[in-house]
């Protein structure tokens, strides 16, 4: 009889031998239970009855423990909490502990997210500021410093204009839209509701009716800005209002003044 040696493969978890008339055959099977966290960034697998495992409940990641998994039935009373813990709690996410690093990563989690929304909520203040700066610019009568409200159709100075939204700003998919933002004045914009009525007529004759109609159709469709896209926004209505500034030999604090 000869002897072989032969090397087990990276990740298998099962070696089962059977005999095939003179053959024999060996079979090496994998975990199909293991699946990528992205809590971790790292390969992870399900802890089993007795395994030392890292337990959290979904939105409260900074309170991950880490115990022996005492039991994993689905009862009534738990059914979103499918893991027991020794300390007889039940957590609705586990999985089989490895290191103390896989541990922190999860219990930083919740901090990482609240810094990502305090990034984007910070460049979404910015992409308005610069936004609005573009469109109070773009609004002003060529080779003047005043503008003509879009609402009530006075002319005032374009220190006292606002960047009025036609479709309210809460609806993501109109806030940085151009023709969906106007330079309005302070009255109209700030009191008297938006004086809606007076600037829809501004916006049809502006545009006309059918591109209005468009801009309405648009009012509830999804939109959610990345980073990135924040950043784009920010960089382009920055450099768009700078080339209107440096044609007109303006400066922005025409805008305050």
């Amino acid at each position: 009889m000869k002897l072989r040696e032969i090397p087990i493969p990276t990740g298998c978890t099962r070696v089962s031998v059977e005999q095939e008339n003179d053959k024999i055959v060996i079979l090496f099977e994998g975990n199909d239970k293991e699946f990528v966290l992205d809590l971790t960034g790292e390969t992870e697998s399900p802890p089993e009855i007795g395994d030392l495992a890292i337990f959290w409940n979904a939105g409260k990641e900074y309170l991950a423990v880490i115990a022996l998994l005492a039991d994993k039935e689905w009862v009534p009373e738990a059914e979103k909490y499918p893991y027991k813990a020794s300390s007889e709690e039940w957590y609705s996410h586990a999985i089989r502990f490895r290191n103390l690093s896989q541990f922190v990563k999860i219990i930083k989690h919740r901090f990482r997210n609240a810094q990502k929304k305090t990034n984007n909520a910070s460049l979404k203040r910015t992409a308005d500021t610069e936004f609005s700066r573009y469109i109070r610019l773009r609004d002003m009568i060529p080779g003047t410093t005043v503008f003509r409200c879009i609402s009530c159709g006075l002319i005032k100075p374009i220190s006292q204009a606002d960047c009025g939204h036609y479709i309210n700003r809460q609806h993501m998919s109109t806030r940085y839209n151009e023709m969906n933002c106007n330079a309005q004045c302070r009255s109209c914009n700030r009191f008297d509701e938006g004086n809606i009525q007076g600037y829809r007529r501004g916006l049809i004759k502006k545009y006309g009716e059918q591109k209005v109609l468009l801009l309405e159709s648009m009012k509830n469709d999804y939109m959610k800005y990345s980073e990135a896209e924040y950043r784009i926004l920010i960089a382009g209505y920055r450099s768009r209002y700078k080339t209107i500034l440096k044609e007109r030999n303006l400066s922005l604090s025409c805008l305050t003044k």
